[in-house]
C-alpha cells in the first residue's frame, strides 16, 4: 500500500505550490530537471517539461484512492460510487472488532505493518504542508484517509501488549475475484504479544499514531490524546518485548518481510518526541540510532528500511549536523549515483518502483527544508 498514491499525496501537494523554475540537473522522479521550490504559494497549474498539470485535481483523485481501499463500513459523504460496505465481520481470535483499515493493493488482505507506514508518511506530509492541502481544498479529506487508519489502529490495539497486525490470509484471498461487497471466505486475524513479539510493526504503528496526534491536536484535541496514548503504549511493547513481526505473523514474511526492528525503534521514539517534547523519547531515539548502527548512508526508503526517514527527522528535532549530514549523503548518492530508468526516475527496485521514487523525494525534500544554508537542492520533476 502507498505506491503511486503516496507518490502523489506526499510530494505533488509541495508540486502544487511551486513555480516552474527549471535548473538543469537530473531529477529523482523523471523529467529531466531539477526544480528549486520557493517559499511562495503560486498558481493552481504548473508546467513542467511534460506538460501541463492542475495539481490540486491530482492531489484530489490521489486521496480518491484511499477511500477506494477502504474496509468496513463506509461513511455518508463516501465519493466512490462502485464501493460500498464490505468486510463488516472481520473479527480477533476473541471476538474483537477488527472491521476497517485499507485493503492492500489489489487484494483485500489488510497488512498493518505497510498500512502503518503508509499514514506515517502521509502525516508527515500534512504536517509539513498542510497550507498545500488547504489551498488544493483537500485538508478535510487528506485528515479523513489518516483517521481511517488510526481508528483501525486503534481497534487493532486490544490491550497495551497486544495488536492484530494482519486480517485475511493472502493465499486464500487470491483465489477470489471479485468484489470485496462480495467476499464471502474465512478471514483470519493475526496478533503480536508479548510471546510472539514484533517490535517492527509495533514501533512503525506508534509512529504512525503519534505523528497522527498531531494532525489532530486543534480539532480534535480528544482524539489526539486517544492516538497519543496508544502510540506510548505501542512504543513500550516495541521496546520491552523484542522480535520481528513475520516471526509471529508467518504468512506476512512472503509478501512484506521485515528484517530489522531497530529503525522502528528509533523511528518511534522521535515522533513520540516531536508529539510530547518529552526528553525521554529523544534520549531513546538517540540511544537507538547508535545501538542499531543507524548512521551509515542507506540505498533506500520505503516500509522496511526507515533510516534516511529516521537521519532527516532526527536533524529536524536536535539540529545536529551529523544527522544532516548522513542524510545528505543518501540524498547525494540518489542523485548522482542511483540507477535509472531511461527518462530519468530513479530505480531502485523492480517492485513499487514509483513508491521508492517518491518516498526518495519526499525525504530529499525534507532535507532541503533543514538544510538553511541552502547548500543542498532538492531534487523532484519540477
Amino acid at each position: 500500500m502507498g505506491g503511486v498514491p503516496l507518490l502523489l499525496v506526499a510530494l505533488l501537494t509541495l508540486q502544487r505550490s511551486w513555480t516552474a523554475a527549471v535548473r538543469g540537473s537530473p531529477s529523482i522522479v523523471g523529467g529531466g530537471s531539477l526544480a528549486n521550490p520557493p517559499q511562495t504559494v503560486s498558481s493552481e497549474e504548473v508546467t513542467t517539461g511534460l506538460g501541463h498539470y492542475d495539481y490540486d485535481k491530482v492531489l484530489e483523485l490521489s486521496l480518491l484512492f484511499y477511500e477506494a481501499q477502504r474496509s468496513g463500513h463506509l461513511p455518508k459523504d463516501n465519493r466512490v460510487p462502485w464501493r460500498s460496505d464490505s468486510c463488516l465481520k472481520d473479527r480477533g481470535q476473541h471476538g474483537e472488532d477488527l472491521e476497517g483499515g485499507y485493503y492492500d493493493a489489489g487484494d483485500f488482505v489488510k497488512f498493518g505493518f505497510t498500512m502503518a507506514s503508509t499514514t506515517t508518511l502521509l502525516a508527515w506530509g500534512m504536517l509539513s504542508y498542510r497550507d498545500a492541502y488547504e489551498v488544493a481544498g483537500q485538508l478535510k479529506y487528506g485528515r479523513a484517509a489518516i483517521k481511517w487508519a488510526t481508528d483501525y489502529f486503534i481497534k487493532c490495539h486490544v490491550s497495551p501488549n497486544e495488536f492484530y497486525g494482519q486480517v485475511g490470509d493472502f493465499n486464500l484471498d487470491h483465489t477470489f475475484w471479485g468484489r470485496p461487497e462480495d467476499l464471502n471466505m474465512s478471514r483470519p486475524s493475526y496478533k503480536i504479544d508479548t510471546q510472539h513479539p514484533g517490535s517492527d510493526l509495533a514501533g512503525e504503528t506508534a509512529a504512525a499514531l503519534a505523528a497522527a496526534s498531531m494532525v489532530f491536536r486543534t480539532d480534535k484535541p480528544d482524539y489526539a490524546t486517544k492516538c497519543l496514548t496508544h502510540a506510548r503504549q505501542l512504543y513500550r511493547f516495541a521496546s520491552q518485548y523484542r522480535g520481528l513481526y513475520h516471526e509471529a505473523i508467518k504468512g506476512a514474511q512472503q509478501y512484506y518481510e521485515s528484517t530489522d526492528y531497530g529503525d522502528e525503534l528509533t523511528w518511534a521514539a522521535a515522533w513520540l518526541y516531536k508529539a510530547t517534547n518529552e526528553s525521554q523519547y529523544l534520549d531513546e531515539a538517540e540511544h537507538h540510532y547508535m545501538k542499531f548502527r543507524l548512521k551509515e548512508r542507506p540505498n533506500e526508503f520505503f516500509y522496511n528500511k526507515k533510516v534516511a526517514g529516521v537521519q532527516v527527522l532526527l536533524a529536524q528535532l536536535t539540529g545536529k549536523s551529523e544527522y544532516l549530514e548522513t542524510a545528505k549523503a543518501f540524498c547525494d548518492f540518489t542523485v548522482h549515483y542511483q540507477k535509472r530508468t531511461p527518462k530519468g526516475l530513479v530505480y531502485i527496485d523492480k517492485f513499487g518502483t514509483l513508491c521508492h521514487a517518491a518516498n526518495v523525494a519526499f525525504v530529499c525534500l525534507q532535507v532541503r527544508l533543514q538544510s538553511n544554508d541552502g547548500g543542498y537542492k532538492s531534487t523532484t520533476k519540477s
